[in-house]
């Protein structure tokens, strides 16, 4: 790692804005750390982009998140400059 090394942490990058964000930051030469349940979903990413890491989560998992953890300071040296979290699910309705 140099000085100039940068990282980011994305939850939830198998589509829209999460997998859009990884590819931005990726193609500015950010080292990505992108996240999602099922890694396998990340594989089209990591195939086309060499800074793009992919990480398991499963926020319901306190060991997957301690897992996470552990793996992010290995691969960073303790250090994230971007944090996007995105993971989560969508549910709408009506408000009263």
């Amino acid at each position: 790692m140099t000085e100039r090394d940068s990282f980011t942490l994305i939850t939830g990058c198998s589509s829209r804005i999460g997998k859009e964000l990884a590819i931005a930051f990726a193609s500015s030469g950010v080292t990505v750390l992108a996240t999602e349940r099922r890694t396998e979903s990340l594989n089209e990413l990591i195939s086309k982009y060499s800074n793009i890491r992919a990480l398991a989560l499963e926020l319901s998992n306190p060991e997957s998140i301690t897992r996470l953890k552990d793996a992010v300071v290995d691969e960073t040296g303790r250090r994230v400059d971007y944090l996007v979290n995105n993971a989560g699910t969508h549910y709408a309705g009506m408000a009263m």
